[in-house]
């Protein structure tokens, strides 16, 4: 199987979150905080690389490695993980050491640790079209309460995302401004609803800003006809 686009992958996730997270009141998650690299300009709505993105839904942060302590990753292969890490905090590892004793108990999970304190459990065995929202679906609703107590029942300086932080960081994002937008636009001409999501309506808004440029362009420098790329 090809590998996967990582950008279209943040657009589905995104997509696929914001949407659970309007019928489930509460319930929050963790975007990039920090445009490094102009990386939200390029749609990357999560932490990563080309290779792989994280979704969290709790606070917290291995500095050492750059990612967060407890996240559910997605690879280019299409593969899903559960990843664990505090390299740079042992004292957090050691609270992170007994989530991952009862993940083992209470869901089954079996995780392979790698040099320093970080250890991640693959979910997929098989691969196909975006197995990915499935496996994320899965976690959000069967693990990721396992994880939810432990954390509230520990002090390992993990912290949850709040109303606050959804209000900054989520709320900000422009693909949920586009799509807030758009709704009132439709609730207003009363023409009832569209059915558009927030990161594809971003991709329309570029495209649409390009083609104008393009053609004023064209019109600056005498042309008289314009032509669609790719």
């Amino acid at each position: 199987m090809a590998k996967l686009n990582i950008v279209d992958v943040h657009g589905k996730c995104l997509n696929f979150l914001l949407e659970y997270q309007r019928g489930n009141e509460g319930f929050y998650f963790v975007p990039r905080q920090r445009n490094n690299d102009r990386r939200l300009e390029q749609g990357m709505w999560f932490i990563g690389s080309m290779r792989y993105m994280q979704i969290s839904f709790w606070i917290g942060q291995d500095h050492r490695e750059k990612i967060h302590n407890i996240a559910f990753v997605i690879h280019q292969d299409n593969e899903c993980f559960l990843e664990i890490s505090s390299c740079d905090d042992d004292s957090k590892a050691h609270f992170l050491m007994g989530l991952i004793k009862i993940l083992g108990e209470r869901a089954g999970l079996e995780f392979k640790k790698f040099n320093g304190n970080k250890w991640t459990h693959c979910f997929n065995d098989e691969v196909y079209d975006e197995i990915y929202l499935d496996e994320l679906l899965y976690f959000i609703e069967n693990v990721k309460p396992i994880i939810d107590k432990y954390l509230s029942e520990t002090e390992s300086g993990i912290k949850f995302p709040d109303k606050k932080f959804d209000d900054k960081y989520v709320k900000s994002l422009r693909p949920y401004i586009d799509f807030v937008k758009l709704e009132k636009e439709n609730k207003n001409k009363k023409t009832g609803t569209i059915a558009v999501k927030p990161t594809e309506h971003t991709r329309t808004l570029k495209h649409n800003e390009l083609s104008n440029k393009l053609t004023e362009y064209l019109k600056n420098n005498s042309y008289t006809s314009c032509y669609n790329r790719q």
